[in-house]
């Protein structure tokens, strides 16, 4: 059995903005470490030497900050001139690879053994295998319909409730089969959950493999937030060469690199950004970000769910994406 992967990296991470204005979203720290690093630690204990990783926004930066080889794992990245979408970029990326893919996306944070999921893969002789996981609101996912076996009989997507006999929501995370991605469309932009799955279903297995372990999409700036606080410990999230008054008031926020919190400042449930200054007696309050290198005026208090940035305040930009 060969197995490789492919990290899926290259969205823009619009809902995510200002924090991916100049970051990658691939790139945003996870309790201080960005999450591609997480990801490639944890493909590397599966005995995966080589991953494509699918880039587009951003790419350069990210391929500065990632490099050739992390945790033994060889990496070479996949360009999408013009975006191809989640089955065209693997496919895209598949040239650099031999074997089989596991596929895992960039994005997304997820604490479970996939070794176990590989391992059912082949087990079951699968040509797909997805990971899912019961989702109570399945308005925003991919939803599997399963047999008594685990084999996927039906795709609902983002249905609403009661529309849907089935609350498996496809979490983005796939062992593909080679055959499989080599009868994908060269260059063409298509999506596994629109295009490819459900066309496969009649005369191909595909298995559902479910899971309980913690999984977060941190695609908007609210679930970002949620899942760092996962890993505070009913603390903060604190980045490197930050200074911080002893009597300033931090709680439940994530505070980037190289940002300064003035004496007296109140900041709650919010994203700093970093090179971010919070004045003198400032307030940020939940659901807040202050970009990258803004300045909070000394007592300037910030309205919940703002978001400020180097050219003033937009409020028309929900924190919660």
């Amino acid at each position: 059995m060969k197995l490789s992967a492919v990290i899926m990296a290259g969205g823009r991470g619009s809902r995510l903005y200002p924090l991916t204005e100049s970051t990658p979203k691939p790139l945003l720290p996870v309790n201080n470490i960005p999450n591609i690093i997480k990801i490639l630690a944890e493909i590397s204990r599966y005995g995966i030497k080589k991953a494509a990783i699918s880039v587009g926004y951003l790419a350069s930066e990210l391929e500065k900050r990632v490099g050739s080889s992390v945790y033994d794992v060889d990496i070479v990245y996949a360009y999408e001139e013009t975006p191809l979408g989640t089955a065209g970029g693997v496919k895209n990326a598949s040239k650099y690879l031999d074997g089989d893919l596991l596929v895992i996306s960039g994005d997304a944070v997820f604490e479970g053994d996939l070794s176990k999921m590989i391992e059912s893969h082949y087990k079951n002789r699968s040509d797909v295998t997805i990971a899912c996981k019961r989702i109570e609101d399945t308005s925003s996912f991919g939803v599997l319909v399963t047999d008594s076996s685990g084999r996927v009989t039906r795709f609902c997507e983002k249905p609403k409730k009661g529309e849907c006999d089935s609350d498996l929501a496809n979490i983005g995370i796939y062992v593909i089969s080679r055959g499989i991605i080599d009868s994908l469309p060269e260059n063409e932009k298509i999506d596994f959950s629109l295009d490819v799955f459900p066309r496969l279903l009649k005369d191909f297995v595909i298995s559902a493999w479910e899971t309980g372990d913690y999984w977060c999409d941190m695609g908007t700036l609210s679930s970002y937030l949620d899942c760092n606080m996962r890993y505070s410990h009913g603390s903060n999230i604190i980045g490197k060469n930050c200074s911080i008054s002893p009597s300033a008031q931090v709680k439940g926020s994530v505070i980037f690199d190289g940002v300064t919190i003035e004496a007296g400042a109140c900041v709650s449930g919010a994203l700093i950004c970093s090179g971010a200054h919070i004045g003198r007696d400032a307030g940020v309050p939940s659901g807040s970000v202050v970009g990258e290198n803004c300045h909070v005026a000394d007592r300037d208090v910030l309205s919940p769910g703002s978001v400020t940035l180097s050219g003033g305040r937009a409020p028309n930009i929900s924190a919660n994406g």
